[in-house]
């Protein structure tokens, strides 16, 4: 897409409608949706691609951001939740789930998702990630305690 989603849009266009609605497909939607702030746009093809990959957690992480750049965090929370157990070796649910919670001033359940997000994922990386990431201001001075252990 190189940074320009109206280019991307009109080559994708020209892709099969068999193409543009399987899996990969629906993911350069979802990406060319996401790159142009078209959250709606960018929740219905998580949606198709949820329905075609249930067994997958990349259409439910992608519903649930679109969600959320729509301020429709609830919903961005009720989307991954429900999956977590399915897919509890993807950091980047219980990361988004404590990004949602302290967005919705749930903090202590925040820094609980926070903590689960670093027994799955490389704890140093997501320490950092976390420090300068705003959803999770809410909580920065808890991830601050304990990143210095």
């Amino acid at each position: 897409m190189l940074g320009n989603p109206a280019e991307a849009m009109r080559e994708f266009a020209q892709v099969s409608a068999e193409g543009r609605e399987r899996p990969e497909g629906l993911v350069t939607l979802w990406e060319i949706h996401a790159q142009s702030k078209q959250w709606a746009e960018a929740v219905g093809a998580a949606d198709r691609l949820i329905a075609q990959m249930r067994d997958k957690p990349d259409g439910y992480i992608k519903r649930a951001y679109a969600l959320h750049e729509l301020k429709r965090s609830q919903e961005a929370w009720d989307t991954l939740e429900p999956v977590w157990e399915r897919f509890n070796d993807n950091w980047l649910i219980p990361y988004n789930l404590a990004c949602y919670a302290a967005q919705l001033g749930r903090e202590q359940e925040a820094v609980k998702w926070y903590r689960k997000a670093l027994r799955v994922g490389d704890e140093r990386e997501l320490q950092e990630m976390a420090l300068s990431d705003p959803d999770l201001q809410p909580i920065r001075p808890k991830i601050e305690k304990m990143a210095k252990g």
